[in-house]
């Protein structure tokens, strides 16, 4: 079977200082960051994924012990060639394939078998957050014959992690509980936004920065409904509130995915998501969500403090 390779295949859009646009594999858009304007996906959702997923691949690189070595790559003005390189080769030397098609590791997947797993077949735009569903007629739509590409549908996955909502007994939300505002400190280029973005060791103060399990573990050794007491910030950054694994077909493309509950987390008060604005609950802080109920200004002064 023909794999996707993530690293080097082309699936990331991107705009470049110059205005031309073009898709990047993760090794591509690293190299040069320093002369992309940003990544610019078609739904914001997946512009916003993408960039998560970026800067978790970049702090588990990186691992600065402090908020001064973080400076120090910042004024850098790029990503380290040789650094991003012998952290690929570390993942390699711990089984990770980085391929979306791996028959035995699929990257960022489950390895789910039909016959032995209880899991759903779902068509695979049920990823698309941007695709209407439900039961009413006006809005209602499941083709089960629309295909995707591999670059749509991990682009598609990546969003659905980060935003995902509840969807019925057993399948919970993500990380952040209902889908939040999620905000990023915007450079003069992408090298800029994604450092600005990223946090040291000693910044995560009470926060673990990591855990036992690698953040490209082997999640088909992990059971549906795993729950997860204490989640590091790397856990958070690509936390799995849904096991899926894409199905590809012979022409190569995608039409449907085997689809189960994931990761669930019961919040302790110790998380602390560093791209999201908190306001003050009735016991705690809690991730600002948009409200249709109130209108988008009011929430500037929440952003801007």
């Amino acid at each position: 079977m023909i794999g996707f390779d993530v690293l080097n295949e082309p699936w990331i859009p991107v705009i470049a200082l110059d205005g031309t646009s073009r898709e990047l594999g993760i090794l591509g858009v690293l190299s040069e960051a320093d002369r992309i304007s940003e990544v610019a996906c078609e739904s914001p959702l997946e512009t916003y994924a993408v960039q998560r997923f970026l800067i978790a691949f970049l702090m588990d690189a990186y691992r600065f012990p402090k908020a001064g070595d973080r400076k120090r790559l910042f004024e850098s003005g790029r990503f380290d060639n040789e650094t991003i390189m012998e952290y690929v080769e570390l993942c390699r030397s711990e089984g990770v394939t980085f391929d979306l098609f791996d028959e035995k590791r699929p990257f960022y997947q489950a390895v789910l078998d039909e016959k032995k797993d209880c899991c759903k077949i779902k068509p695979v735009t049920y990823l698309f957050h941007s695709n209407p569903s439900g039961d009413n007629h006006i809005h209602f739509e499941h083709d089960s014959s629309k295909m995707a590409s591999p670059s749509e549908s991990f682009r598609a996955l990546l969003a659905m992690q980060t935003f995902t909502a509840a969807g019925g007994r057993g399948y919970y939300r993500s990380v952040n509980g209902d889908p939040c505002w999620y905000v990023l400190l915007r450079g003069k280029n992408l090298f800029e936004t994604l450092c600005l973005s990223m946090l040291s060791i000693r910044e995560c103060q009470d926060l673990k920065y990591d855990s036992s399990r690698h953040i490209w573990g082997e999640v088909e050794n992990e059971k549906q409904g795993n729950q997860f007491v204490d989640v590091s910030l790397l856990d958070g950054l690509t936390f799995r509130p849904r096991r899926i694994t894409l199905i590809r077909e012979d022409d190569g493309s995608i039409r449907q995915m085997y689809y189960q509950q994931g990761e669930i987390i019961d919040k302790n008060g110790r998380w602390r998501d560093p791209h999201v604005t908190y306001i003050k609950g009735k016991e705690d802080y809690e991730p600002l969500v948009p409200s249709s109920k109130r209108m988008l200004w009011r929430d500037v002064g929440a952003f801007a403090f």
